[in-house]
């Protein structure tokens, strides 16, 4: 059935609810086209360019990004976390290892092919929400390895189960909040403040409100 089906599924690392606690979901990437949506409103599931963008973040070059295989030199350790889930190998060896907080978990996977498990606490594959343009089924997804300290960008298989990290929406109005508590660094959100009235005026359309909180500006 995991095999064959084209329809939004996502199973558990060897069925047992203990690696579901502590890994999470193997998706496949039909679930992330489910018009039920497998993000919380209000977020989604990265595209293969945003995931570029946090690479290059973490010090990968914009030629790298766009590469296949294994990219980069350190991204890999500075995304991975949790060393006591990871094998011993050079990506949690190195000393940038867990400095982003991203903290990907070496989940495994779910073979399209026989519906098998493998590769927990060797390695963890992430979805994006990119199809691959080529002829073939298949998406644009990421992994990293117990053995290296890149990461490795491929086009792989939609029937396979993943992991999957979904992220925030930009805020985009129509309320945009000011606070003396907050940052023009922030969103603006309710959550996320700007600190100066200008900020909140700069950011906003015909017909937005820019909504002051009491103080001293």
């Amino acid at each position: 059935e995991w095999t064959n089906t084209s329809d939004g599924a996502y199973s558990i690392y060897d069925d047992d609810l203990v690696n579901a606690e502590i890994y999470g979901n193997l998706y496949n990437w039909h679930a992330l086209d489910d018009e039920r949506g497998v993000c919380p409103e209000g977020w989604h599931v990265p595209t293969d360019n945003e995931f570029k963008i946090l690479e290059m973040t973490l010090g990968m070059s914009q030629s790298e990004a766009g590469n296949t295989a294994y990219r980069g030199t350190n991204e890999g350790s500075k995304l991975a976390g949790k060393s006591n889930l990871w094998d011993t190998g050079n990506l949690k060896k190195h000393a940038e290892f867990e400095r982003s907080g991203f903290q990907a978990l070496p989940a495994g996977h779910r073979n399209v092919n026989g519906g098998h498990y493998a590769n927990i606490n060797d390695a963890v594959w992430f979805w994006t929400s990119s199809k691959y343009d080529s002829e073939y089924s298949n998406s644009w997804g990421r992994s990293l390895f117990a053995h290296t300290t890149q990461v490795a960008r491929g086009d792989l298989g939609r029937g396979h189960g993943f992991s999957i990290r979904c992220v925030k929406n930009a805020y985009n109005g129509p309320t945009w909040h000011v606070s003396t508590t907050g940052s023009d660094d922030n969103d603006g959100s309710e959550e996320s403040p700007f600190a100066t009235i200008q900020h909140g005026i700069n950011a906003s359309s015909d017909g937005d409100t820019v909504l002051v909180a009491a103080g001293t500006y």
